[in-house]
């Protein structure tokens, strides 16, 4: 298991001074200020079987919360961002170590609020999902990834992310990749 504890502030000024030759449009002095803090939290707890080293379960969660307050000039942005992660994961082998297959559950759920200027706009987003993935491992020069996922986006509907990676190894220094897939 692992827990962890990340902490981020971070504040930063720039633009002209008093004396500078030139000023803004309204005759003002350009000027940045940003503003960073944020604080995330994890929690990764998981189960390798002794008799079994290929055959584990893997749970994860994370909770982060992050704000920025932010100048350039005249024009000022501010976000907040609060997000949630889960995610499950069983991995085995089949009869030989050389077939290995995984499968789980994901679970994200964001909020985020932002202000440019006067103009404020939110956005959530809530996506469970399921995946599996089957690997081929023949003698170290031949490997295989197929994988699927299903998520369904709380904005965009049902989302089928589908990915193919091969790699042989000729030699120790000449190998090919081979990849095909979706993203989202």
């Amino acid at each position: 298991s692992q827990i962890g504890l990340k902490l981020l502030t971070d504040s930063r000024e720039g633009g002209q001074i008093k004396n500078s030759l030139g000023t803004g449009p309204s005759g003002e002095i350009y000027s940045t200020d940003v503003e960073n803090r944020r604080a995330e939290a994890f929690v990764k707890v998981g189960i390798v079987y002794p008799e079994k080293p290929f055959k584990s379960i893997g749970n994860i969660v994370d909770v982060a919360v992050h704000e920025l307050n932010s100048n350039f000039g005249l024009k000022s942005f501010d976000a907040n961002q609060k997000s949630f992660f889960a995610q499950s994961i069983y991995q085995n082998t089949f009869s030989a170590t050389n077939h290995q297959y995984k499968i789980g559950v994901t679970y994200r759920y964001e909020i985020t609020e932002q202000k440019y200027n006067l103009e404020s706009s939110s956005l959530i987003e809530n996506v469970p999902g399921i995946f599996a993935e089957y690997t081929y491992n023949h003698h170290d020069k031949l490997t295989t990834i197929a994988g699927v996922r299903e998520d369904y986006h709380n904005e965009y509907g049902w989302i089928f992310t589908p990915r193919f990676h091969a790699k042989y190894n000729f030699t120790d220094n000449l190998l090919i990749r081979i990849s095909a897939g979706r993203s989202f």
